[in-house]
């Protein structure tokens, strides 16, 4: 038995105004599974690339789709007398593609595409079709808007403008001020929270109270994220909100991709992927946002700080984990020179520094303030550690990398923000990326069964420092269109 491709290709019938399906493979007599008929009409199917991050750590994941070819001369009329291509309509439908031993019953074999249609172009005799992966869905707000209507909602002017919206836990948050809501001066800081665990103006901290607030006093409705503050607001003073928009134990990078991805419409988180990489990265993050931002934005702004990735697989579901290389990995399969077609390896530095050099050290900046004070906007007998806190937008704590002095006289310190709160978890942080060393990425086209993204393998090549074997993390995997082999990105452990 064969290795074959089964395309299911919706489609909108634009003379009965109805959805088909239009199921194509390549091979040679078509496809039938009961009544359902493949066509033998693929030439080409689109091929699902994976990119856990760009050409330096800490970029985006991304996914990269071929095109979609097939015949168009022998087809069927299909609903209405309607000829393929020129009486249907194809953008933003939905292209599903199996991959299985002929034989094997579809619902049997694995998926390898689940995208979109994003373009045809209709050519004499077959069309051509650009895939893409349905990313679009997180380029939607990521917050709802205010109604206007008064209240929580905010007053008329604030109609459509997007809620402010956070992660993790945060301190220093400044909200937006809505004024006067049943007399009481009123902040909105998330469409709705955990707690407020305190409240400050100027550096000087009021009283979190139940009942009424007066003056000095605030109170939370978390149903809500609005505060509100008792007394006469102090005018020329900022107020700020340490914030928790989400409980204990789900203030991990991995619980905030969670919260992220599904504002989108009918996501699906792959089974077990909030636990894995919250077992890895178990320390607290936080991160805010107001404005125009949408969830994709969001996404970016947290993962590529905390070097994670996040992506849809090729069954549609969102899968999530740590790019590094964990001590104590298995490798699940070996590159070398029986497997690595012979001058297809290069080598590149990963560093998102200058030139991609290796940092002298890392300084990690961890705990960012959103609201930073001046010193005018400070009262006299504001709290020292407040006081310190919202005067800087970051802490920060270095750690250096090791190697011999002199060896790397062009070597400079590397800033790396991070969504990290806590100093313990950013020292642990910064001394596991400084154990990094010279990051090493090396791209080649290997032999074989193709080796999923994110998989350990084990790597040796005819350069020095790799003659020997090390394990590495296959960041991107792109499969050769007529199969056996596949064009990788691996980030090889020092």
């Amino acid at each position: 038995m064969s290795i074959i491709h089964l395309v299911d290709w919706t489609v909108w019938n634009n003379l009965t105004a109805a959805i088909e399906i239009w199921r194509f493979t390549e091979a040679r007599d078509g496809y039938r599974q009961g009544a359902t008929q493949w066509l033998p009409n693929l030439v080409a199917g689109p091929i699902l690339g994976q990119h856990l991050c760009g050409d330096t750590i800490g970029s985006p994941a991304t996914l990269e789709l071929g095109d979609l070819s097939v015949l168009t001369g022998s087809l069927p009329r299909g609903g209405g007398n309607a000829r393929f291509p020129d009486d249907y309509s194809f953008e933003g439908h939905p292209v599903l593609v199996r991959r299985g031993l002929s034989g094997t019953a579809p619902a049997a074999m694995a998926i390898v595409v689940n995208g979109l249609c994003n373009e045809v172009q209709p050519l004499k005799t077959r069309l051509v079709a650009r895939i893409s992966g349905r990313e679009a869905r997180y380029d939607r707000p990521l917050s709802p808007a205010y109604a206007g209507t008064g209240g929580a909602e905010g007053p008329s002017d604030r109609a459509g403008r997007p809620l402010p919206f956070g992660v993790g836990t945060v301190d220093g948050v400044e909200g937006d001020y809505l004024g006067l809501v049943g007399g009481l001066h009123s902040w909105r800081l998330a469409p709705s929270l955990s707690d407020v665990r305190a409240g400050w103006v100027g550096g000087s901290a009021l009283t979190k109270v139940t009942g009424t607030p007066a003056t000095g006093q605030f109170k939370v409705d978390n149903a809500t994220g609005l505060v509100q503050v008792g007394g006469a607001a102090l005018a020329g003073f900022p107020y700020s909100w340490d914030v928790d928009y989400d409980a204990a134990g789900s203030r991990t990078i991995a619980h905030a991709i969670q919260k992220l991805v599904q504002r989108a419409p009918d996501t699906v988180i792959r089974s077990g992927s909030v636990a894995a990489l919250a077992a890895l990265l178990p320390a607290d993050i936080g991160w805010c946002w107001s404005g125009d931002v949408t969830i994709r934005q969001a996404l970016t702004d947290i993962t590529t700080r905390a070097l994670v990735w996040w992506l849809e697989d090729a069954a549609g579901q969102v899968d999530m984990g740590s790019l590094s290389v964990p001590a104590g990995a298995v490798a699940v399969t070996t590159f070398d020179r029986q497997t690595i077609v012979r001058g297809s390896a290069r080598l590149s530095s990963g560093w998102p520094s200058q030139g991609g050099l290796a940092p002298s050290r890392i300084d990690l900046a961890w705990g960012r303030c959103p609201r930073v004070h001046s010193a005018q906007e400070v009262q006299g007998g504001a709290d020292a550690t407040r006081r310190a806190y919202a005067g800087q937008e970051w802490r920060q704590t270095p750690a250096s990398l090791s190697f011999p002095v002199g060896a790397r006289p062009a070597a400079q310190p590397l800033l790396m923000e991070t969504p990290l709160r806590a100093a313990g978890p950013a020292a642990t942080e910064a001394a596991r990326r400084a154990a990094f060393g010279p990051i090493l990425f090396v791209d080649l086209r290997a032999l074989g069964d193709v080796v999923p993204r994110g998989s350990i393998v084990r790597v040796t090549l005819d350069y020095p420092g790799l003659r020997s074997p090390k394990l590495a993390r296959v960041l991107s995997v792109v499969p050769r269109p007529r199969g056996g082999a596949a064009d990788y990105r691996l980030w090889v452990s020092p």
